[in-house]
């Protein structure tokens, strides 16, 4: 079926084009396609639809429905925008081939009729593609929070792109920083709160993310706040470890993220690793939290054998003296015993 001319008349942005005429009178009329991606771009004759139109030139052609679904498969499956490029006008001049141009390569925004570039459903799609187009997208765009909520989920970075308004957006914060910590930076330290900072803290901490981070004076001093760590370690006990050195030192902090994981211990300052109240309620979580208490709590006889009544393993943390004491070392083999016994019962 062949594409016809129509002559074009009243508004001539996409969905409100007038047919007054046709030219020949061997027209055909166009069945709607089963695939298409909209129903927006066609216009009605006689409850028939047949027509995608141009943005703003006199004449129309109008593609044939085998057409234009030919095209939208090709451009759907192209991965880049030349494709469109090199497509007829009246191809071009479809919404429902942009639509699928943006959704093979999203810079084929960039060449649309500028009607289309202003179509919601078409930048939306063009951003889900590859969210880095997200930072030449018309402003109102970039203050809808949709939109923005899609880019930053592909890279937390774009939040610096987005509307001033949308710094600010707990649910877009959260979703920024999941794929770029930085993107916290963006927002008021006013605005932070636990979750969203634990949230943006890198979990590979041997990667230079992780130290421009942490080195980051807003975020030294948000961990240097007492009623902030507290609040954060009801979270994650681990948070200890990222403290301010005064806060290693604090007796209540430390014991409570030391009730909340035994691990904790590592990383309390070393006078509270001495601290008899904060080592016991670590070693009746685990007996091998010995390791990561002080010399002095170590050597004493007392603790170790306590310790290797339960878990005989523990004995090679102890002090070294300890270690090769009869009564420790005897109790630490019968503890073992007894263990492996259990275990047969249990089978």
């Amino acid at each position: 079926m062949g594409a016809k001319q129509s002559t074009v008349t009243g508004n001539t942005h996409a969905g409100q084009t007038g047919i007054h005429s046709f030219e020949g009178e061997d027209w055909t009329l166009c069945k709607t396609a089963g695939d298409l991606l909209t129903m927006e771009s066609w216009t009605l004759l006689d409850g028939d639809l047949i027509a995608s139109l141009s943005d703003s030139s006199e004449f129309t052609i109008i593609p044939s429905a085998e057409e234009l679904t030919s095209w939208i498969g090709k451009l759907r499956r192209a991965r880049h925008y030349c494709v469109y490029r090199e497509a007829p006008d009246h191809i071009k001049n479809s919404r429902d081939a942009v639509y699928a141009g943006v959704c093979g390569d999203a810079n084929v925004l960039e060449f649309a009729p500028q009607a289309y570039r202003h179509d919601r459903d078409i930048v939306m799609a063009a951003v889900k593609r590859e969210c880095q187009i997200f930072s030449d997208i018309a402003m109102e765009f970039r203050a809808d929070r949709d939109v923005a909520l899609l880019a930053v989920r592909g890279n937390g970075k774009l939040l610096q792109h987005a509307a001033k308004s949308l710094h600010t957006d707990r649910e877009l914060l959260h979703a920024a920083v999941k794929t770029d910590s930085s993107a916290l930076l963006l927002c008021p330290p006013e605005c932070w709160d636990v979750d969203l900072v634990l949230a943006a803290i890198p979990k590979k901490q041997a990667s230079s993310a992780f130290r421009s981070f942490m080195n980051n004076e807003s975020i030294k001093q948000v961990l240097g706040q007492r009623h902030f760590v507290m609040a954060a370690l009801e979270k994650d006990p681990f948070i200890l470890q990222f403290v301010s050195k005064d806060l290693k030192g604090d007796r209540e902090i430390v014991l409570r993220a030391v009730q909340l994981q035994w691990k904790a211990l590592q990383h309390a300052s070393c006078e509270l690793q001495s601290d008899n109240e904060i080592v016991a309620a670590a070693l009746a979580q685990n007996p091998k939290a010995l390791q990561f208490a002080a010399e002095d709590i170590k050597s004493s006889r007392a603790v170790v054998l306590e310790v290797v009544k339960k878990d005989p393993e523990a004995l090679k943390f102890a002090a070294k003296t300890l270690q090769a004491d009869d009564v420790i070392s005897a109790t630490a083999y019968a503890t073992y015993t007894a263990h492996k016994v259990q275990a047969k019962r249990n089978l």
